[in-house]
């Protein structure tokens, strides 16, 4: 549940998942994922990850993170990209618990980290945290 809200004198829950401003923001979120993704190919075609700065390697690390369906695919492509110096903490979502969906959605809607599977992704390397 989400905002508490007084409507006619009864508190009443927002629904996380059901918001249209939450809902709204993920769908924002899923457009910046299309161009992260041609961003990305773009970037790792002209640069390194040594040479570039912490803006593009932020669209690398999204654009890794939202093609991986699990932890050992998400390093595998970190170290593609030249990121051999990382930390992943992962965390998968059970799609059974309301909190853990809603805490998967404001996480979306708020533009981190969420992998092709739902898991929830924290990232560190040497040069940035995600």
């Amino acid at each position: 549940m989400f905002l508490q809200r007084k409507i006619e004198g009864e508190d009443q829950m927002s629904d996380i998942l059901n918001d249209p401003i939450i809902r709204s923001a993920v769908n924002f979120e899923k457009n910046k994922d299309a161009l992260r993704e041609q961003l990305s190919s773009l970037l790792t075609s002209t640069e390194t990850w040594k040479t570039m700065n912490a803006s593009q390697r932020e669209v690398c690390v999204h654009n890794a993170v939202n093609q991986s369906e699990s932890e050992l695919e998400l390093s595998r492509r970190l170290n593609d990209l030249g990121c051999t110096d990382h930390t992943i903490n992962w965390c998968d979502v059970d799609p059974n618990d309301q909190t853990a969906l809603e805490a998967q959605a404001m996480v979306k809607a708020l533009g981190g980290l969420v992998s092709k599977s739902g898991s929830l992704v924290m990232i560190m390397t040497h040069e940035d945290m995600f």
